[in-house]
């Protein structure tokens, strides 16, 4: 049997996180509040024609998780990609970023198969648990819309744009194709 679990519409953090810049934010399917935090002092600059702030290449963040009054936090530290989505997973965390460009690949040699050895992709999803410890990374495409988690330990994501992606060729290569609108992923990054 299902637990009856009302969706909260909105949640709000405690004021003690008001000098915080809010990196990403969701309320989970427990209902909890979900927030990656940082300090802003850090070195953060503005993004041109948006309010937000771009966080440092290398910065320390704080997951906090809202369960009514019960506040827990995950410290983070040396974090690199710029986590935009969140969400619970067990009692941690799931962190992933929007986009990840192929590092040193130009546009025009998309249309070719490049070898596994020479293509950079980033791990832009990373499963951590409620130590701060990374469990699992691992690529899940560029052009992530929407990250969620759900009762049986699935991760979710949705894209948006073409949601690009280097597939796995049999020869060793990947080559660069448009994936599904919705993927489903186990919490090691199994195929989706």
């Amino acid at each position: 049997m299902v637990a009856d679990c009302r969706l909260a519409l909105h949640a709000t953090l405690p004021d003690r996180y008001a000098r915080y810049e809010v990196l990403a934010s969701t309320i989970d399917h427990c209902g909890r509040l979900a927030a990656l935090v940082a300090d802003p002092a850090q070195g953060f600059t503005p993004i041109p024609h948006f309010s937000k702030l771009r966080p440092p290449p290398r910065y320390d963040a704080t997951a906090v998780i809202c369960d009514g009054a019960e506040i827990r936090e995950i410290p983070l530290t040396d974090l690199d990609p710029w986590f935009t989505h969140i969400d619970t997973l067990g009692d941690g965390i799931v962190l992933a970023t929007a986009r990840c460009e192929p590092v040193g690949i130009d546009f025009k040699r998309r249309r070719e198969p490049i070898s596994e050895a020479e293509l950079r992709l980033t791990d832009n999803v990373q499963v951590i648990d409620g130590g701060g410890q990374t469990r699992s990374a691992f690529y899940a495409g560029d052009g992530i819309e929407q990250l969620m988690t759900d009762a049986q330990g699935n991760i979710w994501t949705s894209y948006f744009d073409e949601s690009n992606y280097w597939s796995t060729n049999p020869d060793g290569t990947r080559s660069y194709t448009f994936m599904i609108g919705l993927a489903r992923w186990d919490k090691n990054g199994g195929p989706p």
